[in-house]
């Protein structure tokens, strides 16, 4: 018969690895979601900077949706309001990932 003492330890201890592995899971998850974000705005950076060499180019021209210059612009604010939002997920997934790693 094991001591009272001795059990608690074993128990303690593999709570301690569950928590360890729940804890790798959860890190990984969140960096998988981190690069997909992150890959995604890169696509849109890319377009926008497609849209940016027609435009210089003067390859773009007007049409139904305005001016090439008012769709350039309407293009680059896009980006740059979803890479905002982009980077607010990918700091609040990181700042529950610290959290989740003080506890």
């Amino acid at each position: 018969m094991q001591a009272p003492s001795s059990t608690r330890n074993d128990v303690a201890g593999q709570l301690m690895i569950a928590e360890y592995e729940r804890s790798s899971e959860f890190c990984n998850h969140v960096d998988n979601v981190r690069n997909v974000v992150t890959s995604f705005f890169l696509t849109l950076v890319g377009a926008a900077g497609f849209f940016v060499d027609r435009y210089s180019s003067a390859e773009l021209r007007s049409g139904p949706l305005g001016s090439a210059a008012a769709r350039v612009v309407g293009v680059l604010a896009l980006v740059w309001l979803l890479g905002l939002l982009f980077i607010m997920t990918i700091a609040r997934l990181r700042r529950v990932q610290l959290e989740r790693y003080r506890r």
